[in-house]
């Protein structure tokens, strides 16, 4: 699969996955659900669903944290701007 945001700074980067991950885990406090219980609506690991929530950027893709949030919300959008 092609990346195509591999010449975009690290940081940059890892802005946006910190802002998905902080979006997911609104959505599981809202909602009340343990780790194990967002895994299953996210259909990923447990220890997967914990890296989203604990904001372990190093740890997700974005490819990763665009099908979790695509799970929770299957028509988001995402806007960028450079």
């Amino acid at each position: 699969m092609k990346r195509y945001y591999r010449n975009f700074p690290k940081a940059k980067i890892d802005e946006v996955k910190v802002e998905v991950c902080q979006a997911i885990r609104r959505v599981a406090m809202r909602e009340g659900w343990t780790q194990k219980q967002l895994a299953f609506y996210i259909g990923t690991s447990s220890t997967r669903a914990g890296h989203a929530v604990k904001q372990q950027v190093d740890e997700l893709t974005l490819d990763q944290l665009f099908r979790y949030l695509a799970a929770l919300y299957p028509k988001f959008r995402v806007h960028v701007s450079l």
